[in-house]
């Protein structure tokens, strides 16, 4: 009888030790795409993390030929990290400026707050008629994949999650990769 209940107290210690070692690391992968300096929901701020010369300027397009239910009016997302100084003199490069930008539909809309770094690329929209959009994702370096979108700069697409939120709850979601067009 006592062997039986240090089996099961040894089975159940197990158990807890692996769920604790699997919360921990699911923890960490969390970490890594959640930025700590992100703008509350209710601020009208732009909370950024820019490195200086990380350049992620652009016109950003979806992969998907035809989307998932919930983004059919889905068109682009814009960012602008730095001023396109070149139109005045071709030789000045790009300054950089606090992160900001918008995801086109139907409507406009502009980032709420936004986060990015090399490791990572994080905003939300504000809302209008009740809809907004969430993103968390990474950006994949040029060299991560065939071809090179900016060889000066490294950068390649954005890979993430994308969420169509309705009243602040997520109505729409999908895994999804954007791809970087001119510039």
């Amino acid at each position: 009888m006592k062997i039986k209940l240090y089996a099961f107290r040894l089975v159940i210690a197990v158990i807890t030790f692996l769920l604790g070692f699997y919360a921990y690391r699911g923890f960490q992968k969390l970490e890594r795409i959640s930025p700590p300096n992100v703008a509350s929901a209710g601020s009208a701020n732009i909370a950024h993390k820019s490195e200086t010369f990380y350049n992620l300027t652009g016109k950003y397009y979806l992969s998907e030929e035809s989307f998932p239910r919930g983004f059919t009016d889905f068109r682009r997302l814009e960012i602008e990290t730095h001023n396109d100084d070149s139109k005045v003199l071709s030789n000045v490069p790009r300054t950089p400026i606090p992160p900001k930008g918008a995801v086109q539909t139907d409507r406009e809309y502009k980032f709420r707050s936004i986060a990015v770094n090399r490791e990572f690329l994080v905003f939300e929209t504000e809302e209008q008629g009740g809809i907004s959009y969430r993103f968390a994702g990474r950006v994949r370096e040029a060299d991560e994949r065939d071809g090179n979108n900016r060889p000066e700069s490294g950068i390649g697409d954005i890979i993430g999650r994308l969420e169509k939120l309705q009243k602040g709850t997520a109505i729409a979601s999908m895994e999804t990769t954007f791809y970087l067009f001119g510039n």
